[in-house]
């Protein structure tokens, strides 16, 4: 008795139309989200991961370090004037 799963994937390719379709398309993160704002809540989620290693500067950095790093950034900007701004519409 054969009890190997069969595996039959939800995307396929058409040699003659070339074209790979599959089936119903899900977002990973809600669609309404900038790239900032879900890297920004990722760094959030998961503080203690490494998001950064510099080789040349033998440092390591956390995700909290490098959230606390934009943060200030962020703020040094503010002080500046700086105002966020909308490029295009989606």
């Amino acid at each position: 008795m054969d009890r190997t799963m069969q595996y039959k994937p939800e995307i396929h390719y058409d040699d003659t139309l070339r074209v790979w379709s599959g089936g119903e398309r899900s977002d990973f993160f809600p669609s309404h989200l900038s790239i900032g704002e879900i890297i920004y809540r990722e760094m959030e989620s998961h503080p203690k991961l490494i998001a950064q290693i510099s080789a040349t500067e033998k440092t390591v950095l956390t995700r909290e370090e490098l959230r606390f790093n934009a943060m200030r950034v962020a703020s040094y900007m503010r002080k500046l004037g700086l105002k966020k701004r909308i490029l295009w519409a989606s």
